[in-house]
């Protein structure tokens, strides 16, 4: 599993499909990945050989692969980008983000026990490091006389900060 890696980037989600024969599989089909469809932007969906339907949240991700011959294989490269959405509940700094996916064909397999898997990786929440500073220019004024007030916020990091905004209690 990864860690530490943070909400703000594309991550590349890389699924392979083996076909240890004895026969070709036809009409294989990989599915799931839902939970990422729910909780990331989806980039790209890149199969190397067939088509997949548009991700939509909230359903599976289903790619129709064609046929993959004995000890063939066929890849899924997904770019994604998580959201805040993975964060709705929760008040940890990380969490861990589930991956699984599915794959079907026509024939019948003779050890449908590695059809599926599933695997994790962290995602940190955005933290930006905010300061402000607040300077009056000139710094001695009579009543009356105009005075210019500065406030500059800086951005320690390590995120881009975003909705940030200046009041004056």
């Amino acid at each position: 599993p990864l860690t530490g890696c943070p909400a703000n980037v594309f991550y590349t989600i890389t699924a392979t499909v083996s076909n240890a024969g004895p026969d070709a599989a036809t009409s294989v089909n990989l599915t799931d990945f839902e939970y990422i469809i729910a909780t990331h932007t989806i980039d790209r969906v890149t199969p190397s050989q067939g088509t997949c339907l548009p991700a939509v949240p909230g359903q599976w991700l289903q790619c129709a692969l064609g046929t993959i011959a004995s000890g063939g294989s066929a890849t899924l490269v997904l770019v994604v980008r998580p959201t805040m959405a993975l964060f709705t509940n929760e008040a940890l700094p990380e969490v861990s983000v589930g991956v699984a996916a599915e794959v079907s064909a026509a024939e019948q397999d003779p050890v449908p026990g590695n059809n599926q898997t599933s695997g994790w990786f962290g995602v940190r929440r955005p933290r930006a490091d905010l300061s402000v500073n607040v300077a009056a220019t000139p710094a001695t004024v009579v009543v009356g006389e105009l005075v210019t007030i500065t406030a500059t916020v800086t951005n320690n990091g390590p995120s881009t900060a975003t909705g940030a905004t200046v009041t004056d209690p």
